[in-house]
């Protein structure tokens, strides 16, 4: 959303629609179409963003399960 690619990955939904008020609809709506999708890659630990990573807290993982869930 800054355009810093190494930047934080996390935003709140208020930080999201202020940068575009349709941003959140649209999430749901990618998570609606890729869902069984985001859910192999999730199961098969395929993405560095679904795992803990060593330096970083292992609630990651959690609330990227968790946010995933959601959806479905």
């Amino acid at each position: 959303m800054d355009g810093d690619l190494e930047g934080d990955l996390k935003k709140s939904v208020k930080e999201l629609e202020m940068f575009d008020p349709k941003a959140l609809e649209e999430c749901k709506r990618l998570a609606k179409h890729y869902s069984k999708q985001l859910l192999t890659i999730y199961q098969n630990k395929e993405d560095s963003f679904f795992l803990p990573n060593s330096t970083g807290s292992s609630n990651q993982t959690a609330n990227s399960g968790r946010m995933l869930h959601s959806y479905f």
